[in-house]
């Protein structure tokens, strides 16, 4: 079976991928009228920095906020997504 990231290479060859994230790709996202990007779990990213680079909860919130969510990057920018408790709660 094809990685999330060997499908995203042939897709979207432009597509971000943030260093060190890997663990918090979700999957792809396909949006009208543009290529598929990489689709990356807000919390995971968060707690990626807090563990990975002993930030405190606050202190990685504020990083990601400031170097990663607003990052533009045409047609390869990544989407990141919060998945809510109403979503867990229905599995």
């Amino acid at each position: 079976m094809e990685s999330t990231l060997e499908k995203i290479a042939e897709l979207n060859p432009d597509a971000v991928v943030l260093d060190g994230f890997d663990s918090a790709i979700v999957g792809i996202c396909y949006r009208h009228g543009m290529d598929p990007v990489l689709l990356y779990d807000k919390e995971h990213c968060v707690l990626t920095l807090v563990n990975r680079d002993n930030m405190t909860y606050e202190e990685a919130e504020e990083f990601l906020e400031f170097n990663t969510y607003g990052l533009w990057a045409g047609d390869g920018t990544p989407c990141f997504v919060e998945i809510g408790d109403e979503f867990w709660n229905s599995l």
